[in-house]
């Protein structure tokens, strides 16, 4: 477990670069029923260090793909607006609509990731 410093020196960093360059970054933040899965699974101590620190260690995978991206190591493709979808979906429509957007924007910028692919093909 991240102790209490160095926890709070990485969210610092976090907010710092997700303030300064990143627009387009969601930020996950700590589990309000922490206190209560902390209880239930108190047999599981490392499963509570997991769920304790999921908030900060995928807030630092944003930050890493978002500074491999701006160091043009890496290109991401986006949706251009919120997905009103949540992370689990029964709904063949909906799952489809999204698909759809996925797809039409990776369409869209299909001149950019042939030129990526091509700049990363000359630099190995």
């Amino acid at each position: 477990m991240l102790n209490n410093k160095r926890r709070g020196f990485l969210l610092n960093k976090i907010f710092r670069e997700h303030k300064k360059h990143r627009k387009h970054c969601f930020q996950k933040k700590k589990n309000p029923f922490l206190p209560l899965m902390r209880f239930s699974m108190r047999h599981y101590p490392n499963m509570v260090r997991a769920m304790a620190e999921r908030h900060i260690m995928y807030n630092q995978q944003l930050l890493y793909v978002s500074e491999r991206e701006e160091a043009g190591a890496a290109f991401v493709i986006r949706p251009p607006h919120a997905l009103n979808i949540g992370h689990i979906s029964h709904n063949p429509e909906e799952m489809k609509a999204v698909y759809d957007i996925g797809r039409t924007t990776a369409e869209q910028q299909l001149e950019q990731i042939k030129r990526f692919w091509d700049n990363v093909s000359l630099n190995e």
